[in-house]
Formats: C-alpha cells, sequence, structure tokens
C-alpha cells in the first residue's frame, strides 16, 4: 500500500489518532531510501510495540507502525508473497508494465502492484481530501527529537540518519492529487528502485487501466482487510 491509503486504514483501526500514528502508517516504506531493509522494517512489529511501551507518550508510532504491517501482509501476501490482494489485481497490467519500463517478469510484476497501490491512494484522496492533512502531520513529527532518537535506538540507526531518510521519503513518494500528480511520482520511484526512465504519459495510462481495474470493488476489498487487520491490533 501507498501512504494515503496506510493513514487512511490507520484512522479506521484505531481511535483518536494522531500524527505519530500517521508517521508510524508510512515509515516502513522508508526502505526506498536505501536507510534499512525490508525485512528490517516490514516484520517485528510485535517486538516494537513491546518496545515503545517504556515511551508512552510515543507508543502510537509503533501501533501505526503494527497497522502498516499487517496491512501490507493482506495487500501483499496473503495467503503467500506476491499474491495478496494487489499482485491478484495486477496481473492484468504486467505486459503494459514490462513494455513500458524493459523489466523482467518478476519485476514487472512488483511494479505492476504497484500501479494498484497508487491507483488506491488517487480514489481515498479525491473522497477524503483531509488525508493530505493527515499526511502533513505525519512529516511534522519528523522534527520529534524523543520519537526519531528512539526510532534510532531502535533499529539501532543514528537519529539523524533517520531524520534524513524520512524527509527523502516524503520527497520521493507519490502525492496523488490526481492521476497526473501520481504518475509523476511513480517516475521517481521507477528510476531509484529500477534505475529506469519512463515516460510520464505510459505511466499514466497503466494508472487509469489500474483505476478501472478496482474502482467498482476496491472500498469493499479494502474494508475486507481492514476487518482481518483490526483482529490483530495491539490495544
Amino acid at each position: 500500500m501507498f501512504p494515503i491509503t496506510h493513514i487512511y486504514c490507520v484512522k479506521k483501526l484505531i481511535s483518536d489518532t494522531n500524527g505519530q500514528h500517521f508517521l508510524g502508517s508510512v515509515f516502513p516504506d522508508i526502505v526506498i531510501t536505501g536507510i534499512m531493509k525490508r525485512t528490517e522494517t516490514h516484520y517485528g512489529e510485535i517486538e516494537i510495540v513491546e518496545y515503545f511501551k517504556k515511551y508512552p507518550d510515543l507508543i502510537g508510532f509503533a501501533k501505526g507502525l503494527f497497522s502498516h504491517n499487517t496491512l501490507d501482509y493482506y495487500c501483499d501476501e496473503d495467503p503467500t508473497p506476491r499474491e495478496g490482494y494487489a499482485f491478484k489485481k495486477s496481473k492484468e497490467l504486467i505486459s503494459d508494465v514490462q513494455k513500458a519500463t524493459g523489466l523482467n517478469d518478476i519485476m514487472s510484476l512488483v511494479r505492476s502492484h504497484n500501479f494498484i497501490e497508487l491507483a488506491m491512494d488517487i480514489m481515498l484522496l479525491e473522497e477524503n481530501p483531509e488525508l493530505l492533512d493527515d499526511l502533513n502531520l505525519a512529516k511534522k513529527e519528523i522534527e520529534n527529537e524523543k520519537l526519531m532518537k528512539s526510532i534510532g535506538e531502535y533499529y539501532k540507526k543514528n537519529a539523524q540518519d533517520i531524520k534524513n531518510a524520512l524527509k527523502e521519503y516524503f520527497e520521493i513518494i507519490p502525492i496523488p492529487l490526481d492521476v497526473d500528480c501520481g504518475a509523476e511520482g511513480l517516475v521517481n520511484v521507477f528510476k531509484i528502485k529500477d534505475n529506469v526512465d519512463v515516460k510520464k504519459e505510459d505511466i499514466v495510462t497503466i494508472t487509469q487501466k489500474a483505476i478501472g481495474i478496482i474502482k467498482d470493488k476496491f472500498k469493499y476489498d479494502l474494508d475486507d482487510m481492514i476487518s482481518k487487520a483490526k483482529e490483530k491490533m495491539p490495544k
């Protein structure tokens, strides 16, 4: 899932959310900056909640992260890796992505599922424009020195490095004000992650196709994932 969808979901899973929850709900995708590996940020959510219990004023971050990892499981890995919701829905896009990027079969599948995630972000933000304000609250938490230090402690990273990586993350991610803006963000992702230059018009076309694939049932499917995640959320 992309950031807008994660923030939308964490608000459904936790009452009285704030910027810490929102930052936690997008934090694991800091991997795009190269500071950590996916295996470091997308697993161990139970442990990080336990760790942050010694910082009661920061526990919102840990619960937000727990939300992210639980929802990504259903979106990406349920029942097995690359068989979750976004991957299943993206199969019609693989040939288009491969043609536009020249990526191999596996990476074309991986990037195809990103188009489904972007499509979800675009439609959710259109219906819930306040989610952009919530994203900005997440960004403000980067200046929370105690939080940055605590995250660094847990991951055994320098707090300033965490802070810098988060700033970079928010510069990279697609901000889906519309299809065009979202496409610009994905162009950056292809360049950073795959070292591939992609035409923006190709990204727009594939994104529009992705929206068409999921638009009729995506809210139902998303509510189903949220319902499953709710059963696992820490109290």
